[in-house]
């Protein structure tokens, strides 16, 4: 029988059938057969009980698993640290926080630990505190970045690898940046045996993006580049 996998889609990912047909078709070919659990909770409460052989959270573990084996985590795009930053069009001229209060600001969700809350907490520490109506949630990074292009909002908060990536070429600049952060966990059920365990964490050790036609990594967040062991 397949695996089921049960991923947190707070950082974003996107379940379109052909990311998930791609992804199954790839670990399948691994001696690691999983189907990607899609229906339920669209976020995963990692302190709450989980039904599935593997989970993927980008949540801060608060609680022991007594359950599941914390054997892998994610890295981010060239290994960079994994901050939130906050990005402003480079012909406004600012340099830092101060003059954003008020500003309508994108993130990817409330509910997101880094894209959300840390982004939040970024702005109080220096003072601002973010109106609700002038938050704009938009379900992943390259649409908070679509926001900021467009002129739709005055900041948007995408992770530092991201926005190093995207800066350059659309005329951006970071005026604010968290601490580095590790996120982005893989839990595997203690009832699985030894042997599948070792056979789907080395299909996930070498799993990446091959080409731009290849949708697999897409059903994880956008700035993960793949897996290692813990």
């Amino acid at each position: 029988m397949p695996l089921g996998l049960r991923l947190d889609l707070s950082e974003g990912g996107r379940l379109s059938p052909n990311a998930i047909s791609q992804f199954e078709n790839y670990m399948a070919q691994q001696d690691c057969e999983i189907r990607v659990l899609t229906k339920g909770p669209k976020d995963i409460d990692i302190n709450s009980q989980i039904n599935s052989d593997i989970y993927f959270t980008t949540q801060p573990i608060t609680n022991d698993q007594p359950a599941y084996l914390r054997l892998m985590k994610a890295y981010a795009l060239d290994h960079q640290p994994l901050t939130i930053t906050i990005l402003v069009k480079s012909s406004t001229s600012l340099k830092n926080l101060s003059s954003v209060e008020g500003e309508r600001l994108a993130i990817i969700s409330q509910q997101s630990y880094l894209g959300g809350e840390q982004v939040l907490k970024l702005l109080a520490n220096a003072g601002i505190q973010q109106a609700k109506d002038k938050v704009y949630e938009t379900g992943n990074y390259l649409g908070a970045m679509s926001l900021l292009l467009h002129g739709d909002v005055f900041i948007a908060a995408i992770p530092g690898p991201l926005a190093r990536k995207w800066l350059g070429h659309n005329k951006l600049s970071i005026i604010a940046e968290s601490q580095a952060f590790t996120l982005g966990e893989l839990f595997f059920s203690r009832s699985l045996s030894r042997k599948r365990i070792e056979t789907c964490t080395l299909a996930f050790s070498d799993l990446k993006q091959l080409n731009r036609r290849d949708k697999k990594m897409q059903i994880f967040p956008s700035w993960l580049e793949g897996f290692e062991r813990r």
